[in-house]
């Protein structure tokens, strides 16, 4: 009677292997370096919720202008970039969608370490951007329309790469566009005391969300990614 229980519990076990399928992996390329801003990212898979739909997640850090291509050619399933970057790989033909936006209004912020008390308090200042391109220079550009203030003229951009928080803290530059919930967080953690001004009134675009080829969006796997993702990017 034993082994005829036995023999049956192994059975059932075995099927039961069986029926479970083996978790599906999913690619995100996450378009920077390893850093805090993605930490919504790194808790939902901590705390198992790729996992809980099926999903074995792998991160692989880079600037998005390395990641694009790798989603088009269909290395990666979803890039997590700027809308602008959505929008121009679709100007160019390039079958792209945005999806899951990661904030209610962009993180945008240009921060300094002297006081800063609108866009006038930037006239004659150097301002830091990583370069031409992206949500910080598009948002910069704006808010200096905004407040009729020229590049070139009333304030000067210098291009300074992703190194805004050493440049300021170094007084390379006056200021530097960055993100609230980046360059700010680490530079107060340091003990510096940071002031920020808050262009999105001028560019009220929406944020870092994730992008996907138009196949991928509307299947079960941007469904289970969306799924997995939104509870660690919830205000709650």
């Amino acid at each position: 009677m034993k082994r005829t229980f036995s023999v049956l519990t192994l059975a059932l076990l075995g099927s039961l292997a069986q029926a479970a399928p083996a978790p599906r992996t999913v690619t995100i390329g996450l378009g920077y370096v390893p850093n805090v801003q993605f930490t919504p990212f790194y808790v939902a898979e901590r705390l198992g919720y790729f996992r809980a739909e099926g999903l074995n997640v792998k991160f692989q850090h880079g600037y998005v202008s390395e990641l694009m291509p790798l989603l088009l050619q269909g290395k990666l399933d979803f890039v997590v970039g700027d809308p602008e970057d959505a929008v121009f790989a679709r100007n160019q033909g390039a079958p792209v969608k945005y999806a899951l936006a990661m904030y209610q209004k962009s993180p945008v912020t240009l921060f300094g370490l002297k006081p800063l008390t609108g866009a006038a308090s930037l006239r004659g200042k150097t301002l830091g951007i990583p370069g031409p391109f992206g949500s910080s220079y598009h948002a910069v550009q704006a808010y200096l329309a905004s407040a009729g203030l020229k590049e070139g003229r009333d304030v000067k951009l210098a291009t300074i790469g992703f190194t805004q928080q050493e440049a300021v803290r170094t007084g390379r530059v006056d200021a530097a566009a960055g993100y609230l919930n980046n360059d700010v967080v680490l530079l107060r953690a340091a003990g510096k005391k940071v002031y920020t001004l808050d262009p999105t009134g001028a560019y009220p675009m929406v944020g870092v969300g994730l992008i996907a080829q138009d196949k991928t969006l509307g299947t079960a796997l941007a469904k289970k990614v969306v799924r997995a993702s939104q509870p660690c990017h919830s205000p709650n």
